[in-house]
């Protein structure tokens, strides 16, 4: 498989030395002190390279009577295998098959009392086999134990963190341990033949065993359990510094343009405004260091936009990145993790995620987990794209299967946040899918009533139609006898005459009756929309003030005012009636103009009252739907007023911003998010001020991220 001219996340191996560039001087300077010490203690924070500095720069750089051993102990987990059988397992790689080796005396003296098999009878028996000698120059070879993430052995039990200090410490400091003496002793005594002085004498021989710890920065104190074995594990120390500038264009550079045809990419240049670009991006516009992996990841999403250039090209022809081909800088870790899962087939994301968030990272520290754990979540074609990504790293372990880890510890915050971030819109959703289901409950019990409703219109537009049939009958009655009156009056013109003056001034009362009752129909409407108004109107100030039971009911009793209407019938005496039961009132031929306006009047009221019944009704069910969750608004706002009485500034907001999106009536919440959010970022600009004054990095990073996190939020 060819080999990417930038790692990504993975730390660069002894095969990729040869594109491993702007480390040179601390190459330089680790190799001088493995040369003239014992024992040399490499730190620096977490992201700058140690790994790739000790795989690529130093273990291939070694002189040749140096036997480099790769040591990684991993963090514990149950079933893993202690600290000193992982630094076995280490050596038996790096050397040979233990089976193979000679028959030793050193077994005899086990027999004797002198304990098992210890790092030093391990390293003891090589030497007595030849493997700690040149086969050409005779010159003693050195065994060089490189620990890399040396944190990960204070995360074993103390009673295996003990049994490593001292097997370490008889290693590394003496010729040969108290057990074995003794037991050489009682040997002689007991076996004067088995021991002579050739033989005694390889076993005082002194191992020469040389060490270099890698260890984050910030765990250095973790140290100080070791000092009373190994008092010297500070003494002799390399710090790593971020790259600079030259460094790093060094480093983004140079790998590009190396010719072999075993990498992924052929040779391809930059453009100085897409490195100038590309370095003012990682150092945050020049107000940060560069980190190393950070810089690898970058330049990993590069090569693939380089090789799709490359495939589009011409023949021969070269590629240059240029300033509009460089990807998205913001939240690279973050984005190389979605990226890395978004890989996968849909149906095993959710499983990868688990995988990584829940089983690869404990307490904040990533572990190791073997293969067959793995399988559990995901396939093995997963697991080979997720390495191939290089999100995880695959090690053998001691079953011949492989483990699996995270490939660098500056991942473990991005993940973190993004599972984070993916609970929230679980959490988010799952809240929305009950305001779903309670609102497709309230929309069936609001269509049950407006059916219960329609019924009862049905019914009254039943009883509406018998009643108007009643109405005519007695209309065609009176046009009877009227005719018959009619008749008679002819008989008698004297009789006819009197009649029709006594008509006429019943039908100018008549008019005059109905002007007046259609004034007091229209001062009735005025007087009950007024009050309908004012119920309303106390409604919508109740329910802005959170107070939704008194808001419902005042929306209830607007209910009962709603547009009622006094009608007068166009014939016979006057009818006292709601406008729901004049709706189906058939106007007759003889109705007067009047008689149809008014019936237009209530018509229109009639669409109005419907509109206002069902901006009503939903009033009142939304107010019993937040009634029904203030309590729990309630207890958020409690929990947000405690963790901001803790001065927990972040958690406090999110529960304020939670508060709002349940309820946005509450205006005091607004105002009380604003005071925290003020509040904590006096309190960061505060702790950054100190921190800076203190020269204290880790805590000035520490509160300059919190103080972005709380600029984040958003009510």
């Amino acid at each position: 498989m060819a080999t990417p001219r930038y790692p990504g996340a993975a730390p660069f191996n002894s095969q990729q030395s040869r594109i491993f560039y702007g480390r040179d001087r601390d190459i330089d300077r680790l190799l001088t002190l493995i040369r003239v010490e014992k024992k040399v203690l490499l730190y620096s924070r977490s992201g700058l390279g140690k790994t790739s500095l000790l795989e690529a720069g130093i273990i291939p750089r070694l002189p040749k009577e140096y036997i480099p051993i790769s040591i990684r102990l991993f963090a514990s987990v149950k079933g893993a295998s202690s600290p000193v059988d992982r630094v076995v397992e280490a050596l038996q790689k790096a050397t040979t098959d233990f089976k193979k080796l000679p028959a030793s005396v050193l077994d005899e003296l086990i027999q004797q009392g002198a304990g098992q098999h210890s790092l030093w009878y391990w390293f003891k028996r090589l030497q007595q086999a030849g493997f700690a000698k040149d086969a050409e120059s005779g010159e003693e070879k050195v065994f060089f134990l490189v620990f890399d993430q040396f944190e990960e052995l204070f995360t074993y039990p103390d009673k295996e963190i003990q049994e490593f200090k001292n097997q370490f410490y008889d290693l590394t400091e003496r010729r040969i341990p108290d057990e074995v003496a003794t037991a050489i002793a009682l040997t002689r005594e007991s076996k004067p033949d088995l021991l002579n002085r050739q033989t005694i004498s390889s076993l005082h021989h002194p191992l020469n065993v040389k060490t270099v710890m890698a260890i984050r920065s910030d765990r250095l104190s973790l140290l100080n359990h070791l000092s009373d074995k190994i008092p010297d594990i500070q003494q002799v120390f390399c710090v790593i510094e971020p790259l600079d500038k030259q460094q790093a264009s060094d480093a983004i550079v140079k790998p590009a343009l190396d010719p072999s045809p075993l990498l992924s990419s052929k040779p391809f240049t930059y453009h100085p405004a897409a490195l100038e670009k590309i370095i003012f991006k990682l150092t945050d516009e020049g107000t940060q260091p560069i980190e190393t992996t950070q810089l690898q990841i970058v330049c990993h999403r590069i090569e693939e936009i380089a090789i799709q250039k490359q495939a589009a090209a011409k023949g021969d022809e070269s590629v240059e990145i240029r300033q509009e081909d460089l990807p998205e800088f913001k939240n690279i870790f973050l984005n190389f993790y979605n990226d890395s899962t978004g890989k996968l087939p849909p149906k095993e994301q959710p499983g990868a995620r688990r995988l990584i968030e829940d089983e690869l990272i404990r307490n904040r520290q990533r572990i190791s987990l073997d293969e067959e754990i793995c399988k559990d979540y995901i396939s093995e074609t997963s697991l080979k794209i997720l390495v191939d990504t290089h999100l995880l790293r695959a090690e053998r372990n001691s079953f011949d299967r492989f483990s699996y880890e995270i490939s660098h510890d500056t991942l473990v915050e991005p993940i973190l946040e993004s599972q984070k971030a993916y609970l929230q819109e679980q959490e988010r959703l799952h809240m929305e899918e009950q305001r779903q289901q309670e609102l497709k409950e309230l929309r069936e019990k609001q269509e049950a009533a407006a059916r219960e409703q329609e019924a009862k219109m049905a019914e009254m537009q039943k009883e509406q139609r018998r009643k108007e049939r009643e109405r005519l009958r007695k209309m065609r009655l009176q046009r009877t006898i009227i005719i018959i009156v009619s008749i008679s009056l002819l008989i008698s013109l004297g009789l006819g005459y009197w009649g029709f003056v006594n008509f006429c001034d019943a039908a100018r009362q008549r008019d005059i009756a109905q002007g007046k009752e259609q004034e007091a129909v229209r001062n009735l409407i005025a007087f009950k929309n007024a009050q309908y108004n004012i119920f309303v109107n106390s409604a919508t100030r109740m329910r802005r003030q959170a107070d939704y039971d008194k808001a419902v009911e005042s929306f209830e009793e607007a209910k009962r005012w709603l547009h009622a209407q006094v009608a007068t019938s166009p014939i016979s005496d006057t009818v006292h009636c709601n406008i729901f039961t004049m709706l189906f009132s058939g106007a007759d031929k003889t109705n007067t103009v009047a008689d149809l306006d008014l019936q237009a009047l209530r018509t229109e009221a009639l669409a109005d009252s419907v509109k206002d019944f069902k901006a009503l009704d939903d009033s009142i069910a939304n107010c019993r739907l937040l009634a029904s969750r203030s309590t729990a608004i309630q207890q958020i706002l409690a929990e947000a007023n405690t963790n901001f009485a803790q001065k927990k500034f972040i958690v406090a907001l999110e529960l304020l911003r939670q508060a709002y999106r349940e309820d946005p009536n509450r205006s005091a919440t607004v105002e009380k998010f604003d005071d925290v959010k003020s509040e904590a970022i006096r309190a960061y600009q505060k702790d950054i001020k100190f921190y800076q004054e203190m020269n204290d990095q880790a805590e000035l990073d520490r509160a300059t991220r919190l103080l972005e996190q709380v600029r984040a939020i958003k009510i």
